[in-house]
């Protein structure tokens, strides 16, 4: 298989992310973040869907490969446009579904629309799976490779162009995809490649990316729809990243006021203000400043003021710069440095050079400067020290009350983060974090008891003394001090609370009568649980409350879930009461999620799988092989997210995150893909389920290496350069992910030897098992944090190998040093039976599931002249035989046999020199699989190794032919040396000896008539190598109906002699083929197969049959490729069955004799 038949695997798996990603994005903008999830995962039913599909008609898609892949490649294209065009029109809003039952049946035909890209992308992926089954670790390297690419790929693309013109660029990937494939075709393939090739330029220059633009299709309850409502109000700029959508809105005529946290005292009206949304709703105010401090005195009546009335000229670091709101007040107050730090590069611009007139050229000041970074890595790398810590509200009031934050996992608000942020604190330094104020208390009690632990784990005895808490109708703000608050401090806090009508929560010294005051509620709830959260009842307060509102830490970093179980009856009841859209659905939604996830895998892809269970093979346990793939899916996925979360504070930003890890896991388990065979070998004996078991191990170690060891690692390099730590994070990535890419391929193939046909369920299944991952990894996470997912997947990685063990694995054992067979293999007995009568291999042949256009039989040897062939070309309906003629030149041998074709087929040709090796032998010297000895033996250790040795002290494993010529050799000097008892043990099975013959010569011995080591150098060298990435090698890369498809050629080891008895030869009376009258004296039987054959036009060589094919030497060559012939056709026709067996030794090393039946004449 060429690489460059891989191309399109790998382009489709990179389109097939990249689309995944642009959904996230698009559903951000459109909805929010956790809703865009929640259809991300369910979408990816269409990977299992595809299973199911390829199970189910597995064969005709197979027979058409390059059609079939080339259609769904464009088919992916075409609905990856169209499906999110069609989608962003759906009247669906996610807030409606708690109190609007119909928006069910929208987000119902959302997931119907945005399955299809998903679904054609993976059938291609599946396809690929089924076609080279000899092959699936370079499928699955390329798969995983390019998923990898295309994520990361995205990411930088998303930088440079908005998301829908990246759509466009994704469906043009698509159908470049679909024109590679086109190439395979063996008609009309230049038409197709044309058209495919139109398609790439007219989707990604043509296609207006206004078809898929998410601004006009936004939820009605985003604030940027809310705020295009106003008369005259316009969008002024917008910039996009993959960061976020930012838009600024102007409104002349209803003025922007943004001011969290502003006194009903305030008298004073606010300049002139640009709002700033981040994907339709998180907001920041880009405020007028003429350089005059007294035009923003309203500042000084918001709540975020409070500790400037404490502080004198102090040093502020403000964690979110935002539009520079915080910038002015802390200007305002005096303050003598500013640091401010920002997330988004885009909001910088904006800030800092397309407003900076606007707001006063604030970011422009000698003693304010801007930082780009995440706020935690910001604190955490800093090497100053600060008076102030500012941390600002960013996120619109309206995505809090409704709870759309809930799985978003948040690393500024953690326990680990506020003691990051006390330690950068000079004495008596203060940290102040504004929320807006919900009621019932959920986010501030949160808050509040987790700086009550931070303090406490920083060995403060009495929190309560560095803590105070303000509020207003609709903020709080908490203070958490370096130290405890004096009594002035205090005062302060009293006196601004006062002149604003601010109502004080909590202060040291404060008594219920002093609270509730000017804002008032039915109950002082943050009054009444910061004492709760200060005092020894603490655990079971928070356990009894109401909402979920411990601390939150950077394992658990869900600072937004509130949400408990015992609180759904309430939450019911209010949802018929028009509170519903004000309360924390988000969990709620996600665990609907997952039950529909559930429900949907089980009819899309487990349902169908199961009712086609009778297309596998007797014997195969589904339970278990199913088991095994769900238990990897779901692995694989909880590893990945959770180190996705645990990376995020050392490269100090999601994204990269998200990019380099993701990317990073992918592309490392693709080479862990690519070199699966070669462990299996080496570390697995040959054995598929020890190579699995034995990379599970691995992954255990370096998982549990991993939990103990990042975080004190991330601590010492945290302050390198985001290109050190970039390049960090791979190389520690590297080795684990080359270990998680190595159990599914080895699965594959391991199960495939067992089934073929279970080779569509396992895909199915894993791709159910994607779909349930996603979201069971968040849930797991907010319950028992990231580290018990990774232990969960951990687990699941070790039981995995266990549900292989003892199916299909019979020859497991393990190789000692040198070349020692397997004694627990009887010498001449069948493997395994054949589950596959000829009969059923017939109705095969009959149902068009086999595609065979030409048949040809080489009758070899190492002199050139002795070398000839018989060829049989299919016209549609019958075979028509050509006279034996000679091989000629073998460089040009396949690509003249396949212009013979007359029809749409493949080629498959039959050669008498070996194709396979010893298994012993195999797994002695370290390989995994005959393919990849092909591919080693001449280069390296093995240069030698076509070259027969001519002195005993120069066989070994590495040159193991011999002797060059006779003459004081023996075979008991072969067997010495490469450490066997006898030449039974250098024996494949297909050469021991059947009821018709006794045993073939040993490959390795090269004296005399009947040897066939030099058969198969010159063979291997002039045929089989330089052809192996364009053929298919029989039964090593599956089974003839399997790889029967239009344009390739299928190589098979073949042997005349076997076909004598198949077609009535006896050597009784004695005759010899080397003589004319001998070959005469038989041909009856040669024409009688011809008349009972209809199907076979051979009036081309009945002359030469009838003439004991001419008294030259070279008669016998020529008798022997069209007997041969006979026996293919007997094979292909559904005559005989072709005698191989699904067993690993078979196709993994030692091949089979095309229609050769086991001992006894019993085929397996």
């Amino acid at each position: 298989m060429r690489m460059g038949r891989l191309v399109p695997v790998g382009l489709i798996s990179a389109a097939t992310l990249a689309h995944e990603v642009l959904l996230m994005r698009f559903y951000s903008i459109i909805q929010w973040h956790h809703f865009a999830y929640m259809i991300i995962s369910i979408a990816l039913l269409g990977f299992g869907a595809s299973g199911t599909l390829l199970a189910l008609a597995r064969r005709p898609l197979v027979k058409r490969y390059p059609e079939a892949f080339a259609a769904s490649a464009a088919l992916f294209g075409i609905t990856a446009v169209a499906s999110v065009a069609t989608a962003e029109r759906l009247p669906f809003n996610a807030l409606e579904i708690v109190w609007n039952p119909g928006q069910l049946g929208w987000l119902a035909a959302s997931y119907a629309l945005l399955v299809l890209p998903f679904f054609f992308g993976a059938s291609c992926i599946g396809l690929a799976f089924i076609r080279h089954p000899g092959q699936i670790g370079r499928v699955y390297s390329f798969d995983l490779v390019g998923a990898g690419v295309g994520a990361l790929g995205t990411v930088g693309l998303l930088f440079i162009v908005p998301p829908p013109v990246a759509l466009c660029f994704v469906a043009a990937l698509g159908f470049a995809a679909a024109a590679l494939a086109a190439t395979g075709m063996a008609r009309h393939r230049w038409p197709a490649v044309g058209g495919l090739g139109v398609a790439v330029l007219v989707i990604g220059v043509w296609l207006p990316p206004s078809w898929a633009a998410p601004g006009p299709h936004m939820s009605q309850y985003k604030g940027l729809r809310m705020a295009l409502e106003v008369p005259n109000a316009r969008v002024v700029e917008e910039r996009s990243s993959p960061l976020g959508l930012l838009t600024v809105v102007e409104s002349p005529t209803v003025p922007i006021r943004y001011a969290p946290g502003l006194s009903l005292a305030n008298t004073q009206e606010p300049p002139a203000q640009l709002a700033v949304f981040t994907d339709g709703d998180s907001i920041t105010a880009i405020t007028a400043f003429s350089g005059d401090p007294a035009t923003v005195a309203y500042l000084d009546r918001t709540t975020a003021a409070l500790p400037y009335r404490i502080l004198k000229r102090p040093r502020v670091l403000i964690l979110g710069a935002g539009g520079g709101e915080q910038v002015l007040l802390a200007l305002r107050a005096g303050a003598d440095i500013v640091d401010a730090v920002e997330l988004n590069p885009q909001m910088i611009d904006l800030a800092r050079n397309r407003f900076a007139d606007f707001a006063g050229r604030i970011f422009s000041r000698p003693n304010v400067h801007l930082h780009l970074g995440e706020a935690r890595a910001f604190a955490a790398a800093t090497g100053e020290r600060y008076d102030l810590i500012q941390m600002p509200l960013l996120d619109s009031f309206s995505a809090s009350a409704a709870g759309v934050q809930t799985m978003h996992e948040n690393y500024t608000y953690t326990l680990e983060a506020l003691r990051d942020y006390l330690a950068v604190l000079r004495p008596g330094g203060i940290i102040a974090i504004t929320r807006w104020l919900r009621v019932p208390p959920r986010d501030i009690l949160k808050l509040f008891a987790t700086a009550t632990a931070a303090l406490e784990a920083d060995g403060v005895t009495e929190a309560g003394q560095q803590l105070a808490l303000i509020r207003s109708w609709n903020t709080a703000t908490l203070l958490v001090a370096k130290s405890a608050f004096t009594g002035e401090d205090v005062e302060a806090i009293r006196s601004f609370a006062s002149d604003n009508f601010f109502d004080i929560s909590w202060a040291p010294g404060i008594s219920s009568t002093q609270v509730n005051q000017y804002n008032q509620l039915d109950r002082e709830y943050l009054y009444e649980g910061a004492l709760a959260l200060l005092g020894p009842e603490r655990t079971d307060f928070i356990e009894r409350y109401k909402f979920d509102i411990a601390p939150a830490t950077d394992d658990r970093p869900y600072f937004f879930d509130f949400f408990r179980w015992r609180a759904l009856p309430e939450l019911l009841t209010l949802r018929t009461q028009g509170g519903a859209a004000m309360l924390d659905w988000g969990y709620l939604i996600l665990a609907t999620t997952l039950v529909q996830a559930t429900i949907l895998s089980v009819v899309l892809i487990l349902l169908p799988l199961w009712l086609g269970r009778q297309a596998l093979a007797r014997g195969v346990p589904r339970l278990r092989f199913g088991l095994y793939f769900l238990a990897l899916g779901l692995a694989f996925l909880f590893i990945e997210i959770a180190f996705i979360q645990r990376f995020v504070l050392f490269l100090g930003h999601p994204l990269y995150a998200v990019a380099v890890v993701l990317a990073g896991f992918l592309a490392f388990a693709g080479l862990g893909s690519a070199v699966a065979a070669r462990w299996m070998a080496l570390a697995g004996g040959g054995s598929p389920v020890r190579g699995i078991a034995l990379a599970v191990v691995v992954i255990a170690c370096l998982c549990a290496t991993y939990l103990l060891a990042l975080p004190s690692v991330f601590e010492r390099l945290l302050a390198l350069t985001d290109a050190a730590k970039i390049s960090i994070a791979l190389l520690m990535i590297a080795p684990l992910a080359v270990f998680m890419g190595m159990p599914f391929p080895l699965g594959l193939s391991h199960v495939g030897t067992c089934s073929q046909a279970f080779v569509p369920w396992a895909w199915g299944i894993n791709g159910c098992a994607s779909v349930l991952s996603a979201i069971l990894a968040v849930l797991i996470a907010m319950h028992i944090g990231f580290t018990g997912v990774v232990v969960i997947g951990t687990i699941l990685y070790l039981v995995a190998p266990a549900l292989l063990a003892g199916a299909g694995d019979r020859y497991d054992q393990k190789t000692p040093p040198g070349l020692v067979p397997d004694r627990n293999r009887a010498p001449a007995g069948p493997i395994a039976k054949k589950p596959d009568p000829a009969g059923e291999w017939a109705d095969r042949i009959r149902e068009g599931m086999m595609s065979l256009a030409l048949v040809a039989h080489c009758d070899w040897s190492i002199d050139r002249q002795k070398r000839w062939k018989c060829v049989a070309v299919c016209d549609g309906s019958r075979w028509i035989i050509s006279a034996p003629e000679p091989v000629s030149d073998t460089a040009t041998l396949l690509p003249r046999l396949r212009q013979r074709a007359k029809i749409d087929g493949a080629t498959l040709v039959g050669f008498d020199f070996p194709i396979g090796l010893p298994e012993a032998y195999g797994r002695a010297i370290g390989l995994s699989s005959f393919r990849e000895a092909l591919q080693t033996f001449g280069t390296g250790s093995f240069a030698e190794w076509y070259m027969v040795a001519e002195h005993r002290s120069q066989i070994s494993l590495h040159r193991p032919f011999y002797p060059m010529r006779p003459g004081g050799t023996q075979r008991q000097h072969l067997f010495d040396a490469l450490g066997v008892a006898t030449g039974a043990d250098l024996l494949r099975h297909c050469e021991r000896a059947t009821g018709e013959r006794g045993n073939a010569c040993m490959i390795f011995w090269t004296l005399g008539g009947n040897q066939v080591g030099k058969a198969a150098i010159t063979g291997w060298r002039e045929i089989i190598v330089p052809n192996l990435d364009e053929i298919a090698l029989w039964p090593f890369d599956g089974g003839i109906d399997v790889l029967a498809h239009p344009g390739a050629t299928i190589v098979a080891e073949t042997y005349p002699g076997d076909v004598y008895g198949q077609i009535g030869i006896s050597r009784r009376p004695l005759w010899s083929k080397r003589q004319q009258s001998g070959r005469r004296s038989i041909s009856h039987h040669l024409t009688r197969w011809l008349d009972a054959r209809p199907q076979v036009d051979g009036t081309a060589i009945l002359d030469a049959i009838s003439d004991g094919f001419g008294s030259e030497r070279t008669g016998e060559d020529r008798f022997d490729a069209t007997v041969g012939l006979f026996g293919m056709l007997d094979v292909v026709d559904g005559y005989r069955s072709d005698g191989a067996s699904d067993d690993r030794v078979i196709g993994q090393w030692e091949g089979w004799i095309l229609g050769q039946a086991g001992a006894g004449g019993e085929g397996f």
